[in-house]
């Protein structure tokens, strides 16, 4: 699925499906969505590689691994 977004004031969000799970960022107005996709695909292939196919159940029930992996 194509990288989808919508505009609210000075800001927009940027999301992307993968396999049911939804990744969105908010961002400047004036940014390049682009490099924020690749940014969103970047972090679902660390995730998927770090808990080998990653499923929702991932992100809840390891969100202090997630976050771990998100700020390392």
């Amino acid at each position: 699925m194509v990288g989808l977004l919508f505009q609210f004031r000075t800001h927009k969000v940027i999301y992307r499906r993968y396999a049911g799970l939804f990744f969105s960022i908010c961002v400047d107005i004036t940014d390049n969505e682009l490099a924020y996709l690749e940014c969103i695909h970047l972090f679902v292939e660390i995730l998927d590689h770090f808990f080998s196919n990653v499923c929702e159940l991932d992100l809840v029930f390891n969100f202090h691994k997630v976050t771990a992996v998100s700020l390392g």
